[in-house]
């Protein structure tokens, strides 16, 4: 009994002095690995940030790349979408100058699983005080993290084949093809416009976005429901809106996600619609 009760006030002192020092040499992360671990980076990193990203993992080609000037952080979320990442800002007090808000998967909805991941009590004030407790200080990634770069999350280069890619675009078109449930589709997206009001109401400029995907199905059922909600949107409240790129046939790896020469064309376009919403505001 006396050994263990020796064992347990080392580690106890051991956990101390590793949080001491993660308050003195906190660890920055620049890739994650979890959708948990990036929320968690936006909540307790301390910075204010003039610039929110909000998207699915169809806006990863933002992600490393100088599109913004100001500080700005990438709050997009694979397998959820931007009515998370609005929820998300809902729950705190970090609301941000500028809100790009990505279209394409508000249909997704709130991922509630997430938000009692990071909001539940005690564990997100606890967060704030203990950060150990954060995903990202988990002793070995961290300790990785530091001494090795890791790997971002790479934009594919090339299309797979043919096969492959015919049965991943037949899986996005059945998808896309048809709204299952409208009520719950419009409730979804009233919500989303609930949530903008209140950041537009506090001073916050909103800026809508749809990232392209395969021309198949750029004018299905979803995405047009969706398109022609926040257009609607967009006119009623002034928001401004960085419509799909329909000038060319933009290559995806599956159908929805660009390749990376794609990508790079559609940042060029992005930062050109940008130019012209930063221009107009600046005449008024």
């Amino acid at each position: 009994m006396k050994k263990l009760t020796t064992l347990l006030i080392y580690a106890f002192l051991l956990l101390v002095l590793y949080n001491v020092w993660l308050f003195i040499f906190p660890l920055k992360k620049q890739v994650f690995y979890t959708n948990e671990e990036r929320i968690q980076e936006y909540l307790y990193d301390g910075v204010d940030y003039n610039t929110v990203l909000l998207g699915s993992s169809l806006s990863g080609i933002f992600e490393r790349n100088d599109i913004f000037k100001d500080k700005n952080f990438m709050l997009y979320l694979p397998f959820s979408g931007s009515a998370t990442g609005l929820e998300i800002l809902n729950k705190t007090n970090k609301v941000p100058q500028r809100i790009f808000i990505e279209i394409n998967h508000v249909n997704r909805g709130v991922d509630s699983n997430i938000m009692h991941s990071i909001f539940d009590q005690p564990l997100y004030t606890m967060r704030y005080y203990l950060p150990f407790l954060q995903t990202k200080n988990k002793i070995l990634p961290n300790v990785i993290d530091r001494v090795k770069s890791p790997a971002n999350n790479k934009v594919n280069d090339n299309k797979p084949a043919d096969a492959l890619f015919n049965t991943l675009l037949d899986k996005e078109l059945k998808e896309w093809s048809e709204i299952k449930d409208i009520e719950i589709l419009n409730a979804k997206l009233k919500h989303a416009e609930d949530l903008i009001a209140r950041f537009a109401a506090r001073g916050c400029q909103i800026i809508f976005y749809e990232m392209p995907m395969d021309s198949s199905l750029t004018n299905q059922p979803v995405i047009s429901h969706q398109r022609n909600f926040f257009s609607s949107l967009a006119t009623k409240h002034h928001y401004s809106f960085i419509q799909v790129d329909t000038s060319m046939a933009y290559q995806t790896g599956d159908g929805v996600h660009l390749l990376r020469k794609a990508a790079d064309i559609y940042l060029e376009y992005f930062r050109k619609e940008l130019g012209k919403i930063s221009g107009a505001n600046q005449s008024k």
